[in-house]
């Protein structure tokens, strides 16, 4: 987002007797230092000069809402709990602490006074005292390393494209082993036969041969008959009729009533089909 001010200088500008504070030269030192450098910075005395006092309220509002960072400056802990003083940090503060200001920071400048006799709401932000040589310098490096990081930041959310989501594999279907199926599938008609013939023959006989029946297995070829020989007549299989035909079976040594079967239909109800 581009905004008018990238510093904003809160200071007390006069005192209870109406003289200017030393917060107001060290605030106009900052002003300087900082335009040197390239920062666009918002320093009321100058700019209330071109629009007036009689919209102060309203321009520093319009000043708060379009400054990256604020810089406060005070040299007694009473000027940063003063009307506007208090008012433009605490504005300020709320608006990156609710989310308004993401990537803004507050930064203090102080002088003459203990870092601890600060606000508790300033006394957690970066302080710098200006007695020191190089507290301009030191507060323009850290000024101008925030403005990089999110002028990289915005620049890279909006020039890198979307990753695109990755196509999900297809699923391989395990395949059927052709032997492992007939062999199951003979095992479950053999089954079906054994469980009909439990309820149908008494008469261990008439059980095997209706496991001969219904389980039909090709058999070996046989070796070629000599030429003189005479051949032995074919063996009927039995026919489709002979398997879907329905018969009637008496266990009458068991006791039971005739039942009428389909062996067919037996077996597909046993195997599932």
């Amino acid at each position: 987002m581009d905004l008018k001010y990238d510093i904003f200088i809160s200071f007390k500008h006069t005192d209870e007797h109406g003289s200017i504070t030393k917060d107001t030269e060290i605030a106009e030192n900052i002003y300087h230092f900082l335009t040197e450098r390239g920062c666009k910075v918002f320093y009321s005395p100058i700019e209330l000069e071109f629009i007036g006092k009689a919209q102060y309220s309203r321009v520093i509002d319009d000043a708060l809402k379009a400054s990256r960072f604020m810089v406060v400056v005070g040299c007694r802990p009473e000027h940063f709990d003063s009307g506007w003083v208090s008012y433009e940090w605490g504005s300020f503060l709320n608006a990156v602490r609710s989310g308004v200001k993401p990537h803004s920071e507050v930064f203090i400048l102080y002088e003459d006074m203990s870092p601890a006799d600060l606000p508790w709401a300033l006394a957690q932000q970066q302080a710098f005292n200006n007695a020191h040589d190089n507290a301009l310098e030191t507060l323009y490096n850290f000024i101008h390393n925030a403005l990089k990081g999110i002028v990289q930041d915005e620049e890279g959310r909006a020039i890198a494209p979307p990753r695109e989501p990755r196509p999900t594999p297809p699923t391989a279907r395990p395949k059927k082993s052709g032997r492992k199926a007939v062999i199951a599938a003979i095992l479950v008609i053999t089954a079906a036969a054994a469980i009909a013939a439990f309820f149908v023959f008494p008469d261990p006989v008439n059980f095997g041969e209706f496991v001969e029946t219904a389980v039909v297995i090709a058999p070996e070829p046989a070796p070629a008959p000599a030429p003189d020989a005479i051949p032995a007549p074919a063996q009927a299989r039995p026919s489709l009729e002979m398997l879907t035909a329905e018969r009637t079976f008496d266990p009458g040594a068991a006791g039971g009533r005739p039942l009428r079967v389909s062996l067919i239909g037996t077996l597909q109800r046993y195997a599932g089909g």
